[in-house]
């Protein structure tokens, strides 16, 4: 068949361009291919699986969350260029420790605000946010274009639409993974930001 056919040029080409043997597992290994991974493809080479559409690809709320996580990489990338060579931060081999005025959870919460957005807070004392979509929007911003025209026809105060944000979560987990040796000092009592340690002496990654 044309697609048996297909598949022998495929392979053919590939003898072609690898002169020798090389261990699949070692392959794997290397590339840091996950063993879920190497079962599909073995699947796929075998025949038993074909491969299909993402049924998630180029979804608008998707593409709006990318773009969200994308903007937010951006920031700290901005925050880290600022502060890695800057004589106001303590170091450590790699690591550098941020002005005490700087936390994650107040970084975050400006973050949000400078995309129109205030991050509603369920718990202060332990510091718990509400749903992203719970977010109220500041004064002056609009969550679509439509309602921003409207605004401005009436008169209105009119700053901007608001873009999206992600949830703290997801804010942690691309700054401990992606910027980790970009370290704050922590929170002791309201509203203060002295040493790595807090409380009950424990390590805070949250603060």
């Amino acid at each position: 068949s044309p697609h048996q056919e297909q598949q022998q040029q495929q392979q053919q080409q590939l003898s072609e361009a690898f002169s020798h043997r090389i261990c699949a597992s070692a392959f794997f290994r290397l590339h840091s291919i996950g063993p879920h991974a190497e079962k599909i493809h073995k699947q796929y080479i075998g025949g038993d699986l074909s491969i299909i559409t993402h049924q998630n690809a180029g979804k608008k709320r998707k593409r709006k969350t990318t773009d969200a996580m994308n903007d937010l990489r951006s920031s700290l990338q901005a925050l880290y260029d600022e502060y890695i060579n800057s004589s106001e931060c303590k170091r450590k081999g790699d690591d550098f420790t941020l002005p005490v005025s700087i936390s994650k959870r107040n970084y975050y919460e400006e973050w949000c605000r400078e995309r129109g957005w205030d991050p509603i807070k369920t718990d202060t004392a332990n510091g718990q946010y509400a749903k992203v979509a719970d977010f109220e929007l500041l004064d002056g911003y609009y969550r679509t274009e439509e309602e921003e025209s409207l605004a401005e026809a009436e008169g209105r105060y009119v700053v901007g639409v608001a873009k999206r944000v992600v949830a703290f979560t997801n804010f942690m987990y691309c700054w401990n993974n992606e910027f980790p040796n970009m370290k704050t000092q922590g929170r002791v009592g309201k509203g203060m930001f002295i040493g790595e340690r807090y409380g009950s002496g424990k390590w805070d990654r949250n603060r």
